[in-house]
């Protein structure tokens, strides 16, 4: 360890490991300090990291009965300590809120979740909390969180509500008005077990929201609306959004519209399965980085697809998913558009799809090959044989740029001599490849 280390006061130290990102990093350094003494105040933090997860300790502190802080009550004096210090909290489960009043910081942020049995941990004292996230899923009734929203207002800038259903959503909209959420996700969200639907009052009062917020990132999935001349003023709001990074429009109505666009495209991100939004995020000037196209079933796919992928050379899109099950309807429209994969300024290509057969994999092999840029490729999700993935690994051969990455989420099994050749054949060409089985 560096001498100047063990110099370090521990107020210095503190705001050294604010910089650290992830809780491996944390307690390598940690480990190498060797000394509760000059570990300081931290040496709490050390010693709860030998009986619970790394995860559950840093970057925030995470608390409840979802985690493994709290398994143990001797555990319980660290934690008091080392909420002095925690800049982020996460609670999840059952937690004494008198308890967390008394030792958390006014100026801590917490993200609170709830799950299936949320509606019980809902009650008044998180009014005094610094809450700037909420995520709720799995809730059969959303309706109890909809009194503690507006006294959350002052902080809260996350709300995801996925899986759950609620008797009236409407409060939901109501809020948005005078919220401060810039980042909302509503996720197969049900109103009296029905989908999510978007009246045309819903839509104007999402359109103000959006022109009078911050908003960084919307995502939508499993929603419905019939009221299409509003529609366009719903998009055209949120794609003229200067501060919009992130739109995902997943199982909603196509959109049909061409908004127009004051300037090129702000977002980073955008996922849908919509050729139209999908074209938009290729368009020279636009500013989109991730690209993710799902199922996009029309009459005219193979038309749409090719327009697509010929504008990518010319668009700022590195990293493009494809999740879709009309790619692999017939092997010759993979032979079709692999090549026109080749010109892109790709780094990382995902496939997401529920079968790779040995010839698809060989056209996206070819292509990459041909290219210059990709490097890392993904294939999630899929039945692939032990010949799939060595026709993927042959990309790897005779390229300008390495290729570093190759991942495969198979839904199936291979021998483990297989993966064995398989790796070898990887380490040989210098690429890192990893093999998972999705269960």
């Amino acid at each position: 360890m560096h001498p100047s280390l063990k110099a370090l006061p521990s107020t210095l130290l503190i705001k050294l490991i604010l910089y650290l990102s992830d809780g491996l990093t944390l307690f390598a350094l940690l480990e190498a300090l060797n000394s509760d003494d000059i570990r300081g105040p931290l040496e709490h933090l050390w010693q709860l990291g030998r009986t619970c997860q790394p995860t559950d300790l840093w970057p925030a502190l995470c608390l409840g009965s979802a985690f493994s802080t709290m398994e143990d009550p001797a555990n319980m004096t660290h934690v008091e300590v080392v909420l002095k210090y925690h800049p982020r909290v996460v609670v999840e489960g059952n937690v004494s809120l008198e308890w967390l009043q008394e030792h958390l910081p006014s100026t801590t942020t917490v993200e609170w979740r709830l799950g299936q049995n949320g509606d019980a941990c809902i009650t008044d004292q998180w009014k005094s909390m610094r809450v700037n996230k909420l995520h709720a899923s799995k809730m059969a009734q959303l309706d109890s969180l909809w009194h503690i929203l507006p006294s959350l207002t002052p902080h809260l800038t996350e709300l995801v509500l996925a899986n759950s259903n609620a008797t009236s959503l409407a409060p939901l909209f109501d809020y948005l008005a005078t919220s401060n959420v810039t980042k909302l996700c509503l996720v197969q969200v049900q109103e009296n077990e029905r989908p999510l639907s978007l009246s045309e009052h819903r839509m104007w009062q999402m359109i103000n929201w959006i022109q009078s917020t911050p908003v960084r990132c919307l995502d939508l999935r499993h929603c419905e609306w019939r009221c299409f001349d509003v529609a366009e003023d719903w998009y055209a709001a949120l794609l003229n959004c200067p501060t919009l990074e992130t739109l995902r429009l997943v199982q909603c109505p196509r959109s049909g519209v061409h908004p127009k666009l004051q300037s090129p495209l702000a977002l980073t991100e955008v996922d849908v399965d919509d050729f139209t939004l999908a074209q938009l995020a290729a368009q020279p000037g636009a500013n989109v980085e991730t690209l993710t196209l799902r199922r996009p079933f029309c009459d005219s796919f193979v038309s749409f697809f090719r327009k697509l992928l010929n504008a990518l050379p010319e668009s700022q899109v590195t990293t493009l998913t494809l999740s879709s099950t009309a790619l692999i309807r017939r092997s010759t429209l993979m032979a079709y558009v692999a090549p026109l994969l080749v010109p892109t300024r790709l780094k990382a290509l995902v496939l997401s799809w529920k079968v790779l057969s040995s010839q698809e994999a060989v056209h996206i092999a070819q292509a990459i090959q041909a290219n210059r840029t990709i490097e890392s490729l993904s294939v999630r999700g899929c039945r692939v044989t032990h010949d799939a993935i060595q026709a993927l690994l042959e990309c790897a051969k005779n390229r300008e740029t390495p290729m570093k990455h190759i991942s495969v989420e198979m839904t199936n099994e291979i021998s483990p001599d297989d993966a064995e050749s398989l790796y070898r054949a990887a380490a040989t060409l210098g690429v890192h490849l990893k093999l998972d089985h999705q269960s």
